[in-house]
Order: structure tokens, then sequence, then C-alpha cells
């Protein structure tokens, strides 16, 4: 009798088993943020708003930076704009955080500026993790 029991609970079982395996993904939740442009320059401006190059030894200024400007729902902490990174398509951190200018008529956009030891490469290969979210920079 005991065994009769059992059957149907392994039956109920592996039919929510069956439904959880087959059902729809749910939709990835939009970040609260956007990347509205991203681009590889040879200058950047530096943290007390001095203008930075970075230089070879041929004295080529090197597009070692890397400027991604985001528009926010609403104002960002300054903690969650800080611990913003740049991906590579391994999912690796890549460069760092070098900058953060924050437009001075709108607190929601912010231009973040990643410095690279290297030139970067192509943008169809980085992604912007911000705010537990990963989004590509160009689409």
């Amino acid at each position: 009798m005991a065994s009769g029991l059992a059957r149907p609970g392994v039956a109920v079982l592996l039919a929510v088993l069956a439904l959880a395996v087959t059902a729809p993904p749910a939709a990835a939740q939009k970040p609260p943020w956007e990347v509205a442009e991203a681009k590889v320059v040879d200058r950047a401006v530096g943290p007390r708003g001095d203008e930075v190059q970075v230089f070879d030894g041929d004295s080529k200024a090197l597009k070692v930076f890397l400027t991604v400007a985001v528009k926010y729902e609403k104002v960002p902490t300054a903690a969650a704009v800080r611990a913003a990174q740049i991906l590579d398509k391994k999912k690796k951190p890549v460069g760092q955080l070098f900058n953060v200018v924050v437009d001075k008529d709108d607190k929601k956009s912010v231009t973040l500026i990643f410095q690279s030891a290297t030139p970067w490469g192509a943008l169809t290969d980085l992604q912007l993790k911000l705010s537990g979210q990963t989004v590509p920079l160009e689409k």
C-alpha cells in the first residue's frame, strides 16, 4: 500500500520538473540605465579636470581610453557608478575605471572613462557591467 502512494507523488514531481524545464525563461529585467554611446579615444578628462593622453615611444597618442556615456532613469549613487566594469567576450574584467564625469545639467547622464594598459580592441567584443547587469557596448 505504501508503494502505491509513492507512485502518484513521483508522477507529480516529474510533472513539475517537466514544466520547469520546458517553461520559457523569464524575460531579463531591463537595466535602469542604457548605454547612449561608447567610443575609444586617445585623450580623456582626468580626475582633476585636466586632459590626459598616453604616448608610445614614437610620441604617438595611444587609444587607451574608452568613454561610455550612460543615461540613467534616475540619479545614480556614486557607489553604483564606481562599481562599473568593462568585460571582454569571456566575461572577464578588462581595463579599469579612470574617471567619472557627471553632466552638470542632467545628473542622470554620466560618462564613464576606462583606461587600458594597451589600446582597446573592437567594441563589439566588450560589455558594460553596471548595477549587477551586463549589456553589450554596441547593439
